[in-house]
This record gives structure tokens, C-alpha cells and sequence, in this order.
């Protein structure tokens, strides 16, 4: 993903105050979403590595801690580890 305006709207036909606002709402919508999915790449590698430490435990174990302390569903826990 660039910072550049790689989309097939027309730009020129908006007056220039709104094309520019709309660019950098653009600009920086793409900055936004490539943080939330390096957070995500990020927060499922966390999740595997403690399901890894946790693996030797009781059944749940893992769940059970990810769940507590993230305040998240079961199945948001593994589409971060799937992620």
C-alpha cells in the first residue's frame, strides 16, 4: 500500500478544496488500515506465542487467559492467531 492516489477517481472534477480534502482523507484512511493490519500480524503473533507456552497446560488454559485479559470472543482470539 503507497500514500499515493492510486484509485480511479476523477479528482478534477471536485472543486480544489474538496479534492484536497478528500485526498488527504484518502492519504490518510490508507496510513490507518496498514497500522490496524500490521497490529493484527502483530497481535496474532503474540496470541500463538503465549498459545505456544501455554500448550503443555490444561485444556482451555490458553483460552481462558486470552479471553481474560484481552476482553475478547473465543473465536476474535483465533482469527488473530489465524491472521
Amino acid at each position: 500500500m503507497t500514500n499515493e492516489i492510486t484509485t480511479g477517481f476523477d479528482y478534477s472534477k471536485l472543486d480544489d478544496e474538496t479534492a484536497g480534502k478528500l485526498q488527504y482523507f484518502a492519504t490518510t484512511g490508507r496510513t490507518l488500515i496498514r497500522h490496524s493490519i500490521e497490529s493484527i500480524a502483530k497481535m496474532g503473533e503474540l496470541l500463538s506465542e503465549a498459545q505456544n507456552e501455554l500448550a503443555d497446560h490444561y485444556n482451555g488454559t490458553f483460552i481462558k487467559w486470552a479471553t481474560a485479559e484481552f476482553d475478547i470472543s473465543q473465536k476474535t482470539v483465533y482469527n488473530y492467531v489465524n491472521a
